[in-house]
């Protein structure tokens, strides 16, 4: 542009400024229109590239959090501690042994058809976690008291057996004794199933894998446009699962 005005008008600026045409203005305009071209498609390339990145890294994260959690599901400590309790059973209460064998094989073919599906119906979820509850209440008895307060027929989907690893991480980490009974509930709010029951650790903690939760973040940090929401205040311990409404 002073090339300009320095050839056109000398050292006038004065001269320069009342004179000036708009052609003195276009080859500052093309200059900063294709300066202005180039940065946004820079940026736009960038940014798209960052997209499939991070697209791509929640794709291998989505893909090894399912096999982990298959790997873990199939847990010998379960079926180990399922058995015990049903060789207890046997002698003592055939009736109940009988349903214990039912509900127990209901919870590995649901293990076994899920592998291969990214979420279910929410009827599913509950069904297989009332038969996991069936399970873990003869196993404890009086030291777990489980309220499940969903209505029926409610609707939307989540990622399968979520609800157990749930359960099942709280039974892990916490005392559940007749004198001090694990209490846990799982009820919908504001689009969310959540899950709590108090706080009363174990004295020694089993070793953990580090899996549970991360495990269920990972899934759903694919799955939905909401966080899992996991709170640790007032004596309670709370996860909320959001709940999908895509098949």
């Amino acid at each position: 542009m002073w090339l300009v005005f320095n050839s056109k008008y000398g050292w006038n600026l004065a001269a320069a400024i009342r004179d000036m045409t708009l052609e003195d203005f276009i080859p500052t305009l093309v200059i900063t229109f294709l300066i202005s071209i180039f940065m946004h498609g820079r940026g736009f390339l960038l940014g798209w590239k960052e997209t499939l990145i991070e697209a791509e890294r929640l794709k291998k994260e989505q893909i090894a959090a399912r096999y982990e959690f298959l790997k873990n599901q199939v847990n010998p400590h379960f079926l180990f501690n399922s058995l015990n309790v049903l060789a207890s059973l046997v002698h003592k209460d055939a009736d109940r042994a009988e349903a214990f064998i039912r509900r127990l094989s209901t919870v590995y073919r649901y293990i076994l058809d899920s592998r291969e599906q990214e979420t279910v119906s929410l009827e599913e979820e509950l069904e297989i976690l009332r038969a996991y509850l069936f399970l873990m209440d003869t196993r404890f008895g009086a030291g777990l008291e489980a309220g499940l307060d969903i209505p029926a027929g409610a609707n939307g989907r989540l990622a399968p057996l979520t609800l157990q690893m749930l359960v099942e991480n709280a039974l892990k980490h916490n005392e559940a004794s007749k004198a001090k009974p694990l209490k846990i509930d799982v009820f919908l709010e504001n689009g969310f199933v959540v899950v709590r029951n108090n706080l009363q650790p174990k004295n020694a903690l089993p070793e953990s894998t580090g899996v549970g939760l991360a495990n269920i973040q990972a899934r759903y940090q694919v799955l939905a446009d909401k966080e899992v929401l996991i709170t640790n205040h007032d004596g309670f311990f709370t996860v909320k699962i959001p709940v999908l409404s895509k098949a």
